[in-house]
This record gives C-alpha cells, sequence and structure tokens, in this order.
C-alpha cells in the first residue's frame, strides 16, 4: 500500500472520529491480518521498534495506541486503504 495514500485516509478518518487516539479498532481482525502476514506480538514489536510488553498491551486496550503506531501497522499489514479501514475504524464492534 502507497505510504501517502494510507496516511491520507487514516488522517481523514481521525479527523472525523476526533483525535489522536482511535478506539474503533478490531483486534480480532487486527490478530488475523497479523498471523495471514507471519508478525507475532514479539515480532510486531520489534518491526515498530515497540517493547514486546507494549504491543501486548495495545492488543488488550486498542484505544491506547498511538496514532503513528496505526499508520505503520496499517503500511506493514494492509493492502488496501479499505482493509485498514475494516480493522482500525471498525464499525461493528460486536464481533471485535
Amino acid at each position: 500500500m502507497h505510504t501517502l495514500s494510507m496516511y491520507y485516509i487514516l488522517t481523514q478518518n481521525v479527523r472525523l472520529n476526533g483525535g489522536d487516539k482511535v478506539s474503533r479498532i478490531n483486534v480480532c481482525k487486527l490478530k488475523g491480518k497479523m498471523t495471514e502476514k507471519g508478525y507475532t506480538i514479539t515480532s510486531m514489536s520489534e518491526a515498530l521498534h515497540i517493547s514486546r510488553s507494549t504491543m501486548s498491551g495495545y492488543l488488550k486496550k486498542p484505544d491506547k495506541i498511538p496514532y503513528g503506531i496505526i499508520l505503520e501497522m496499517a503500511n506493514m499489514l494492509c493492502e488496501s486503504a479499505d482493509e485498514a479501514k475494516e480493522i482500525f475504524f471498525s464499525c461493528n464492534l460486536r464481533t471485535a
């Protein structure tokens, strides 16, 4: 996915949702995408230059994930802006 277009899509959603932290992340889809791309919590945290415990904490409390980390994960995991929106701006949180 092109970083500039991913940045634009995610920036627009953050503005619409008001703030620099996003709490509408579908953790099930995020974990599934990590697995699909061959990432474990450890390897993802290394790629993001954060500790494993921080990454684990983000998956338990996704509303704590900073916008910059969301953008990095989206660029690493998603093939399209629509896919990123499905994961990081989920509408149906009952399945998240």
